[in-house]
């Protein structure tokens, strides 16, 4: 009897349909052809089509992470920063398997170099998923 009660225990919680329960993935991209390079928290990319990915267990997990996107000049000076954060752009999209940022760097109104946040992807598990534009 104790041997059917635990089996329907670990099946209860293996069939779930808990989305938290699936491995989640935050990449951070950047696209900043004037700079020289980007840092993003400690990472190093290239000043377009570089990717940072961080892997996490699951969602719930990611939930508190966030950092800084930095554009760096030639001689290593800071032309943009910008926060980010898992936040809640694909919350409607579950479960989810990747949520991609895509920061861009352009002159504001003055000339200044700026770092925006101007996209969201969101991948859910079966390959679908949305573009945001915050």
């Amino acid at each position: 009897m104790r041997a059917i009660l635990l089996l329907l225990i670990v099946g209860a919680a293996a069939c779930g349909s808990d989305s938290d329960s699936t491995p989640f993935e935050l990449d951070i991209a950047v696209d900043a052809p004037a700079a020289s390079s980007v840092l993003v928290d400690a990472h190093t990319l290239p000043p377009t089509g570089g990717t940072v990915s961080q892997g996490f267990p699951s969602l719930s997990d990611a939930s508190s992470v966030h950092g800084t996107v930095t554009t760096l000049g030639a001689d290593g000076s800071v032309r943009a920063m910008a926060p980010y954060e898992l936040g809640s752009y694909c919350a409607a999209q579950k479960p989810l398997l990747r949520q991609t940022l895509h920061f861009v760097e352009a002159a504001d109104s003055g000339g200044t170099p700026a770092l925006t946040l101007d996209m969201v992807q969101c991948e859910k598990t079966d390959g679908s998923g949305v573009i945001i534009t915050p």
